[in-house]
């Protein structure tokens, strides 16, 4: 896979605006004054804490007790690569839920970054700064955001050479969206054609995830096929497990009825 992180996109510097500092992360403050009692003392103690509590199948205290958790090891080593990978995962998973904590949530590309540095060839590590990197994007300008499509690429990249098997095909799915959802160029790397072949890769190799029948759906109707949409839809929805995917199992039929009511509607249907 061809590295475009030069094509006219300088990522942006989103730690320097967002976080507490490059030698200091905000969950240090926060936690030092709240929590630290209620946490295990040494490292390998904390680690097992954070491992156990950040899941997808979580409540959301238990996921901010892992972070903290991971936020105190770090503290006292912050080269621990695998606390701040433990970190920056239940960071996004709390992020992508909606419910992170104020304190938290300037740490999500900083833990991400530490996780990186300290993990290079630990794809994990590059999918979830991708993935956090993503999310805050969302939050940003159309144009800015377009800056850090950059960035997004170069660790998508990386994760992709490492294990491209993570999340079921998570980096696969996730260029496919990228090259979807953004701008042709020269305004950004558009790019349908490479779209439906990343995300029909993932469906052909990891064709047990709901998401990747959706993102394939997504891309299908990008390049005018509302017919194999509705087809990747229903094998989508036939897959989705709310034990698998417990709170994002609503979230997922809402994006197949979303991509199914796009196809009927190209096709001329009534909606259902």
């Amino acid at each position: 896979m061809r590295s475009l992180s030069l094509l006219l996109l300088v990522p942006l510097l989103l730690t320097s605006a967002l976080g507490c500092g490059s030698q200091h992360l905000c969950c240090v403050d926060e936690v030092a004054r709240h929590r630290w009692d209620d946490l295990p003392a040494t490292r390998p103690e904390l680690l097992a804490l954070a491992r156990e509590r950040v899941s997808a199948g979580a409540t959301d205290k238990e996921l901010v007790q892992g972070v903290m958790a991971a936020c105190k090891a770090l503290a006292q080593d912050r080269s621990d690569g695998e606390a701040a990978l433990v970190a920056a995962m239940g960071c996004f998973e709390l992020r992508d839920r909606g419910t992170i904590p104020d304190w938290l949530w300037k740490d999500c590309i900083p833990f991400s970054e530490a996780a990186v540095e300290a993990l290079p060839k630990d794809g994990a590590a590059h999918y979830t700064l991708a993935l956090n990197v993503g999310l805050e994007t969302l939050n940003q300008n159309p144009k800015d955001a377009l800056l850090n499509v950059g960035w997004i690429v170069t660790e998508l990249d990386s994760a992709l050479a490492l294990d491209e098997a993570l999340d079921d095909g998570g980096p696969l799915r996730v260029m496919g969206l990228l090259y979807i959802r953004t701008p042709a160029w020269p305004t950004s790397i558009g790019d349908v054609e490479k779209g439906l072949e990343l995300t029909r890769a993932a469906v052909a190799k990891y064709p047990s995830h709901p998401l990747n029948h959706l993102a394939l759906a997504e891309a299908l109707l990008a390049d005018d096929e509302p017919e194999g949409a509705k087809d990747a839809v229903a094998r989508a929805r036939a897959l989705i497990d709310p034990a698998k995917h417990h709170w994002r199992t609503e979230r997922y039929r809402k994006d197949a009825d979303a991509l199914e009511a796009k196809a009927r509607t190209a096709l001329g249907e009534p909606a259902n």
